[in-house]
């Protein structure tokens, strides 16, 4: 199966609350309410739920994959911390250790 896979990231002035709340996924929740993410990047990958949105992490993370990166990422900042991937339509927090699921 191929998924559809969005990366959306956190307005820059929100990115250091993810390391003073406890609760992220709330912290994600109200932001994406309110408007405070932007869609980054698109594709389409044989990889499924938290192993695509790991894809993603690498992808623009890795500097051994920099030409993929500016492919996929073109020349945006690497996914952190507080930035969402979607994947097909589920969404998932990059979280301080692993990912959340946010539905």
């Amino acid at each position: 199966m191929v998924a559809h896979v969005i990366v959306k990231l956190v307005n820059e002035q929100h990115m250091g609350e993810f390391y003073f709340r406890p609760d992220q996924v709330a912290t994600a929740r109200s932001l994406l309410a309110t408007g405070q993410y932007r869609m980054a990047s698109e594709c389409y990958m044989a990889l499924e739920g938290t192993d695509a949105a790991e894809e993603m992490f690498d992808v623009t993370n890795n500097p051994s994959r920099g030409a993929e990166r500016v492919r996929v990422f073109e020349s945006q900042r690497s996914l952190s911390v507080g930035d969402i991937v979607e994947v097909n339509g589920v969404p998932f927090l990059c979280a301080s250790q692993g990912w959340e699921q946010l539905v």
